[in-house]
């Protein structure tokens, strides 16, 4: 089972890796298009695209269905006053550190 896990992990390593190179590649693509390209028009298209994207850009659109029930649990937990110190976290936790 081990083993298997372990290639699981590479074969996924791998296919992440293939696909960012991907996206890496695309990004110099457009950037040497953008640099080439000398029609005014198109630019100003795209930089409102790039001010309506930076404007809009929210932490919270990007995170996981799974992150966010945590962040929630984690709320209710602090309005439900189901915290622990830093004291006793850190007594409870030092022997993993």
């Amino acid at each position: 089972m081990g083993a298997f896990a372990s290639t699981n992990f590479y074969q996924n390593f791998i296919l992440s890796l293939l696909y960012t190179m991907g996206l890496q590649a695309e990004k110099m693509s457009l950037i040497e298009w953008i640099t080439n390209l000398s029609d005014a028009g198109v630019i100003k298209k795209l930089k409102k695209v790039h001010d309506d994207y930076r404007s809009s850009k929210d932490w919270g659109h990007d995170i996981s269905d799974v992150e966010k029930q945590s962040i929630t649990k984690g709320l209710k937990d602090l309005d439900q006053e189901k915290t622990h110190s830093h004291q006793s976290a850190k007594s409870l936790y030092e022997k993993f550190l």
